[in-house]
């Protein structure tokens, strides 16, 4: 048994264990209490933090004022190759520039150059760090860029400075044909501006040329309705006239004129472009109908080339089913297919239509005089008729002429065969983005842009047309730095 202090003892003890729990919990209370009030503070103190940066944020994506200035492109004939626009920065704080699209088309590569130099930055989102491309560009105070996108399909191997990530064409004609730029930060504000393009309007109508002697009918083309924006201007005009698919001739100005004896009965069609200021085309086509039937009357589609290129002669008002010779410069030659009429005597020959006419393909002869040669077709040993075609010797030159590994280069060219592609390499380079352009129906190309990559040395850059079995090839030298 117990004693009575004993338990007095233990009723001491409980008490004092009371007294330590309520003290130990009182302790854990405040802690909490303390614990809460600091998290409290915290978390306030983030909640601010994050509302400052916000509203700091949103003070800067206010301040920032990106203008799109001006646009300039690069048409090689059929459709645009690159084109460059201006911006200009109007923030006091430095801007990064993260994306950017053409006509909604989100472009992967592109290349930015400050005003006033020569050094480029290549933007690529989608390229390995590290490679020479960044994945964004910092627009300081005040500046201008020009921005740069070549308007081929983007390919890490093939074409690796390629800007759409998809097969995608400016239209040069119709309701989308215009180009809409935007430009994305990544503060999340996107700056925007559209050019649009002229509206080609072709017709065709009779007409009068004097020639010393009198007036002879012609045939004018027509552009004079073409539709212009405000605060724009068309600056070029050309024409292309084709029979078929073949092209024939080139012609420009507004209002083109052509004697209505150059072309042999048949039904033709003349394209229009114009460009205007900020270098967007517009295209449009008319049809004509030539009523000459006779006298005897032949066009060279085309009418320049260089030696060895095809040459369509057209011809029409000469004898139902009868047998014409041809002499190029006053050498005989042979044809080598038909279209119309049809050859005979190893070609040497040519059987007309029962309505008189043909249309047959015959090579420039090989060796023949740079500068205007005369056609002649002959029935009975009596000229029938003539017209004029001009050999010429193709060229080309490059610009700039070096540059480094990969570097942009725009190339131009003169006598070349109206209507061929031009493909372009280099030796011992390699060639792209892109690696061709067409040339116009007077024989000339301008402003083909394509990059040169390789090692550090001279190349020989290369145009070689279509037509392989011509002679539709010229070179220039560029400088791999």
């Amino acid at each position: 048994m117990f004693s009575h202090a004993s338990e007095g003892s233990m009723r001491r003890w409980r008490r004092n264990s009371r007294g330590l729990a309520e003290i130990v919990g009182t302790l854990l209370l405040v802690l909490i209490v303390v614990a809460a009030a600091a998290a409290f503070s915290i978390f306030i103190a983030a909640y601010e933090a994050q509302l400052t940066a916000s509203e700091k944020a949103a003070h800067d994506r206010s301040l920032e004022d990106i203008r799109i200035l001006s646009l300039t492109t690069v048409y090689n004939g059929s459709d645009y190759s690159s084109l460059s626009f201006v911006i200009g920065s109007l923030d006091v704080n430095t801007m990064t520039v993260n994306e950017l699209s053409i006509n909604g088309e989100y472009i992967n590569y592109f290349t930015v150059t400050p005003l006033g130099s020569s050094v480029s930055t290549h933007i690529c989102a989608l390229c390995v760090p590290g490679h020479g491309t960044y994945i964004e560009y910092n627009l300081t105070t005040l500046e201008q860029v020009t921005i740069t996108v070549n308007l081929t399909v983007w390919n890490a191997v093939s074409n690796p400075t390629g800007g759409f990530l998809n097969p995608y064409a400016i239209a040069t004609s119709g309701p989308t044909n215009y180009v809409d730029l935007g430009v994305y930060t990544t503060l999340g504000n996107d700056f925007t501006r559209a050019f649009s393009a002229p509206t080609a309007v072709a017709v065709t109508e009779q007409s009068q040329i004097y020639s010393g002697t009198g007036y002879k009918n012609a045939i004018e083309f027509d552009g004079s309705q073409s539709i212009v924006p405000a605060n724009d201007s068309i600056v070029s005009w050309s024409w292309s006239l084709y029979e078929g698919t073949t092209l024939c001739l080139g012609l420009t100005g507004e209002k083109a004129l052509l004697l209505q004896s150059v072309l042999p009965y048949g039904t033709y069609t003349g394209v229009l472009t114009i460009g205007d200021s900020d270098g967007l085309v517009s295209t449009a086509a008319v049809s004509y109908s030539s009523p000459i039937a006779s006298p005897p009357t032949i066009l060279a589609c085309s009418d320049q080339g260089p030696e060895e290129s095809n040459v369509s002669l057209i011809g029409t008002g000469f004898p139902s089913s009868s047998n014409v010779t041809a002499t190029f410069a006053g050498d005989a030659f042979n044809f080598t297919s038909c279209t119309s009429g049809h050859l005979n005597l190893t070609g040497a020959k040519i059987t007309t239509t029962a309505s008189g006419g043909f249309d047959c393909t015959f090579l420039v002869p090989p060796k023949s005089s740079v500068g205007n040669q005369v056609i002649e077709v002959t029935n009975s040993s009596t000229v029938n008729a003539n017209t004029t075609f001009a050999v010429t010797s193709p060229s080309i030159s490059v610009t700039p002429t070096s540059g480094p590994s990969g570097g942009s280069v725009a190339a131009s060219g003169a006598g070349f065969t109206p209507g061929v592609d031009i493909t372009f390499t280099s030796t011992p380079g390699t060639v792209g983005s892109p690696s061709y352009c067409a040339v116009n129906a007077v024989g000339t190309f301008s402003d083909c842009m394509f990059t040169v990559s390789g090692a550090a040395t001279l190349n020989t850059v290369t145009a070689t047309g279509s037509d392989f079995d011509a002679k539709d090839v010229a070179t220039a030298a560029y400088t791999v730095t």
